[in-house]
């Protein structure tokens, strides 16, 4: 899937010259000076920023490993913002539901408390008529 680039020399910008030992997936092992010792690295994603390859027929196989990484990289957080646009949405769709559910509880409350009134304003004014007629037929 990589090119091999075991015993190839790149530059550190902080580590200096080193000597790539070891090439495992997407990681490499550099050997620096004995000072730096050795030190792994994912690759491509090193030859980014910190690592620079000296050998310059290399330099095109890295940058097409590199540029294949970075589209990689770009369509999983595109992936990512189309899963959390997808969450928003249910998320938004939930609290519509809640809001409604919330507001025919609210109607359904007020046709009762409206329809208990009307019930004892009828029921008083009934009262009243019957009382009425009571006291015409006493006189």
């Amino acid at each position: 899937m990589y090119m091999n680039l075991i015993n190839e020399k790149v530059n550190h910008n902080k580590f200096g010259e080193g000597q790539i030992i070891d090439q495992v997936n997407n990681h490499i092992l550099i050997q620096f000076s004995e000072a730096e010792g050795q030190k792994t690295f994912l690759y491509p994603d090193a030859f980014d920023h910190h690592l620079k390859l000296l050998n310059k027929a290399a330099k095109d196989s890295i940058k097409k490993d590199l540029d294949a990484r970075l589209k990689e990289i770009e369509e999983d957080n595109e992936r990512k913002r189309l899963i959390k646009l997808e969450i928003e949405k249910k998320e938004q769709l939930l609290i519509q539901e809640r809001a409604a559910k919330a507001s025919t509880k609210k109607t359904t409350a007020k046709k009762t408390t409206t329809k208990k009134t009307t019930t004892k304003k009828k029921a008083a004014a009934k009262a009243k008529k019957v009382e009425e007629v009571d006291e015409l037929k006493e006189k």
